[in-house]
């Protein structure tokens, strides 16, 4: 793993992508949400995309052997309702529910955690009620502790507490970017999903381009897929400060949008040239 201020900028290293992209016969672009397509928000449910951003997925999306994937912790349905986009496919719940670009689902097998986490949330609200700042978002699969308002020292509160109710539950609990995670316990992740989503598209073709593009924790097992192979991009963050299983950084969340006009450029002209 390296620290994230050592990686090479991904546009220094533009003429390496652009090679890459000349060759290949089938592309695949996946971006995280939260913090790499949206800014970071004090609550989740303000966050948003620029229109502009939207529209170039779309396009990108409409290239022949181009695919775009969004992968998120948010559930699916929320984040549907944030990336209307008919033909980008989108995986919610860290990619326990998948929804590829012609509508097709997919849900890896894993035990029933409905209950249990219907039971923990209990738990965790009466918990936290007292705790000042602290936000809960509840999806199908999963549930996420906000703490990003809370006063310093919240994390480390939670985390004990968490642990201790979690114990002998079939969940597990995950660190993210300012708040908890809490998952079924189960050999499935980003990364896993990921690799799914490339066995639907691009599989193992020698002539393929992939790029995917996060900032937090849970993308470091999309990183790790992809640390000899593609372009795995590390948007930087004050509050994300450890290693990183990227190859490549943005230094801000604002040059994600740069990434997305650069590639349009380019993969519109390369469209044009093979229709010539």
């Amino acid at each position: 793993m390296k620290k994230p201020d050592t990686l090479p900028h991904v546009f220094n290293a533009w003429g390496d992508v652009l090679l890459s992209l000349s060759r290949a016969e089938k592309i695949l672009l996946g971006f995280d949400f939260d913090g790499t397509l949206s800014p970071i928000v004090e609550r989740p449910e303000l966050a948003f995309m620029e229109p502009e951003w939207g529209s170039l997925l779309n396009q990108l999306s409409c290239f022949q052997n181009v695919f775009v994937a969004i992968l998120s912790g948010r559930s699916l349905d929320d984040l549907s309702k944030r990336i209307n986009l008919d033909r980008v496919t989108l995986a919610g719940d860290h990619g326990l529910r998948i929804r590829l670009q012609d509508g097709t689902e997919y849900q890896p097998e894993h035990s029933e955690t409905q209950a249990e986490l219907r039971d923990i949330f209990g738990q965790i609200e009466m918990f936290t009620r007292d705790i000042e700042g602290i936000h809960l978002e509840p999806k199908e699969f999963s549930l996420t502790i906000h703490y990003r308002s809370a006063p310093a020292g919240t994390s480390a509160i939670l985390e004990r507490a968490l642990k201790k109710m979690l114990s002998g539950t079939s969940l597990r609990l995950q660190s993210g970017r300012m708040c908890w995670e809490i998952n079924p316990d189960i050999s499935w992740n980003k990364g896993d999903a990921f690799e799914w989503i490339r066995a639907q598209y691009i599989g193992d073709n020698p002539r393929r381009f992939e790029l995917y593009v996060g900032d937090d924790r849970t993308d470091e097992d999309v990183f790790k897929k992809m640390q000899t192979r593609g372009f795995p991009i590390l948007v930087i963050s004050t509050e994300k400060t450890g290693a990183t299983n990227a190859n490549f950084r943005l230094d801000s969340q604002a040059e994600v949008g740069i990434l997305l006009e650069r590639l349009m450029e380019h993969i519109s002209e390369r469209s044009t040239k093979k229709s010539n």
